[in-house]
């Protein structure tokens, strides 16, 4: 395996009772030899510890090994208890990863993702449940949802989430895949909870959304969202039906939009 080029020796560390999952570390004035060559595990300062956000990385080792037995020796000053280990390491690119994400039919199903909308929006049957989210449920005849990315700044293209998060936000999948490539953490943008890649999906519902509307200007990123989980676009009449109410699965919705109009007038 390690004669070819995208597999790589790697030596990696994690604190055990680490609050933060998913991630590398290693200890206080860490100093590591391969084989008698000094090696640099970290970047930071060896008395600095590892913040929440932080991250160390795992020296590759393939261009100090040999073949037959090779010596690993690593000292340290730091009481806490950690796990040293070995293991072949295997480069993928960007497309690579983007493939272990599951298609949007197999990562969950749309009448799940709905469900979440309407229970963060505040209506449907999951709004009475006792133990539903009361902290992110939001009382209102409708919701104005920003559909751009909140590390990038763009229009989402393609609407990715981590499952396990009880929020509706959403990411760029490909902008948040390549970001990692350099911050090295699977942690959510927008709750900042870690992660790690397996529970990344494509949320069905915004999905939908974003893809309807790919071929519109770049301004047009907002949507309004009722608590039923219909929604419409924000912009103007050159959208034509998407300044339309939709029922969820973007069937126009000719009742809402006779309600919403009688809405308006009692306002005025």
């Amino acid at each position: 395996m390690l004669q070819k080029a995208e597999y790589d020796i790697q030596v990696w560390c994690i604190l055990l009772d680490d609050q933060v999952p998913f991630r590398m570390q290693w200890p206080l004035h860490s100093d590591m030899q391969i084989n008698g060559v000094q090696v640099r595990v970290v970047n930071r300062q060896p008395t600095q510890q590892l913040g929440a956000n932080g991250r160390d990385d795992g020296p590759v080792l393939t261009e100090y090994c040999k073949e037959g037995p090779n010596k690993i020796v690593l000292s340290r000053s730091d009481s806490r208890m950690f796990s040293l280990g070995v293991r072949i390491a295997k480069r993928r690119s960007l497309q690579e990863v983007l493939n272990l994400v599951p298609k949007e039919h197999d990562g969950e199903k749309f009448d799940h993702a709905l469900a979440r909308v309407r229970r963060c929006v505040g209506g449907g049957a999951e709004a009475d449940n006792a133990d539903s989210d009361s902290d992110i449920e939001v009382v209102a005849d409708r919701v104005s949802v920003n559909l751009r990315c909140p590390m990038t700044g763009s229009r989402i293209k393609i609407a990715g989430r981590f499952k396990p998060c009880v929020h509706m936000g959403c990411f760029d999948l490909e902008a948040f895949v390549e970001l990692n490539q350099r911050s090295r953490k699977w942690q959510c943008p927008i709750c900042l909870k870690n992660y790690s890649l397996d529970d990344i999906i494509i949320d069905p519902y915004f999905n939908w959304i974003t893809s309807l509307i790919q071929s519109c200007e770049d301004d047009v990123s907002e949507i309004d969202v009722k608590p039923d989980g219909s929604w419409r676009v924000k912009g103007g009449a050159e959208l034509k039906d998407l300044t339309r109410w939709h029922l969820p699965d973007g069937a126009l919705s000719v009742a809402t939009n006779i309600g919403s109009k009688i809405n308006t007038s009692i306002v005025k």
